[in-house]
């Protein structure tokens, strides 16, 4: 109910922050979300802000495509899009689940939440750039 709610408001929040901010703001709540998940006893909490922060990026994105990719070739960033999720599952998935099964899910959690740091880190360094050169 909570992601739907969230999907549904999605273009008054981009157009409150700015994409900008959404994009920095989002990615700063999943990585919370995620340590809340791995180092709390608020899993449930955890788990329906990770929903909807993932639906509010998929209805803002999907809509960013949608402007800026011209329609001949949307399939197919589309396309490259699924199939490039469909591999991080099929990768991350079965080590999510290893260290889910041999330690417990909260230090999978806690292993996702740590790994998480330095890769936004890097993102939001290298899409600061990109992103000031759009507005």
């Amino acid at each position: 109910i909570a992601s739907l709610i969230t999907s549904t408001k999605a273009y008054k929040i981009e157009k409150y922050l700015g994409r900008k901010k959404l994009i920095y703001i989002s990615g700063a709540l999943g990585l919370l979300f995620f340590g809340v998940v791995g180092y709390t006893t608020f899993d449930t909490a955890g788990f329906i802000g990770l929903t909807m922060v993932e639906s509010l990026l998929f209805v803002v994105f999907s809509d960013y495509i949608n402007q800026l990719i011209p329609s001949e070739n949307r399939a197919t960033l589309l396309s490259f899009k699924a199939m490039m999720f469909s591999v991080m599952m099929i990768v991350f998935f079965p080590i999510i689940g290893w260290a889910a099964d041999q330690y417990g899910f909260d230090f999978a959690f806690q292993g996702v939440f740590i790994t998480s740091i330095p890769v936004m880190l890097y993102t939001g360094y290298k899409l600061h750039g990109e992103l000031s050169k759009e507005y």
